[in-house]
């Protein structure tokens, strides 16, 4: 099991979604027991290999964009790249909630509820403008985009889950959100 645990400040939790599971594990006296989990892989001689569309590329490769554009996939879209549209879709939701938390509001998870009738999916299809920043023409993203972006991000069938669990599961994972997470397992 692996835990997504907000940093350490003078041996106090800081503040972040999983701060009561950090008091748990001091309350239980198992803080000796945690050992850093390596959640994402760490730089190394043999990195894993990913294979679609035909084509091989390293894990740690960012110019391997297994031909997107032969799928249709605009050229501006795939230079920039999955981590940050998606950061895009969902980053706004996880940064009201997160203020939410540490302002004792609940203005972030009135608009995360206004838009819970929606899938990850559905989102993107009919209500997602991408950020003016990234130069695309202004226009929900079309079911190959989702797709791509779905591929990359997660696996397929992951963005047909609600949009609302989505977000909180990126804002607990310290994907999204002012969340900073070092990641621990129980020895």
């Amino acid at each position: 099991m692996r835990f997504p645990l907000p940093p350490k400040k003078n041996g106090q939790y800081q503040q972040g979604v999983m701060q009561r599971l950090g008091l748990l594990f001091q309350y239980l006296e198992m803080e000796d027991q945690l050992i850093p989990y390596y959640f994402k892989a760490k730089p190394c001689t043999n990195p894993g290999i990913m294979y679609f569309n035909g084509i091989h590329g390293r894990v740690d490769q960012k110019d391997v964009h297994f031909d997107a554009d032969k799928l249709g996939i605009n050229s501006t879209l795939i230079g920039l790249g999955v981590p940050r549209v998606v950061q895009d879709v969902i980053g706004p939701f996880a940064q009201m909630l997160y203020n939410d938390m540490k302002e004792h509001t609940t203005t972030g998870w009135d608009v995360m509820m206004r838009n819970d009738a929606y899938s990850t999916r559905a989102y993107m299809s009919f209500k997602y403008m991408p950020s003016a920043t990234f130069g695309l023409v202004p226009d929900h993203f079309s079911t190959r985009e989702i797709n791509w972006c779905e591929t990359f991000d997660k696996s397929s069938g992951w963005y047909d889950k609600a949009l609302t669990e989505t977000v909180l599961e990126a804002i607990a994972f310290g994907e999204a959100g002012d969340a900073h997470v070092e990641w621990k397992c129980i020895e």
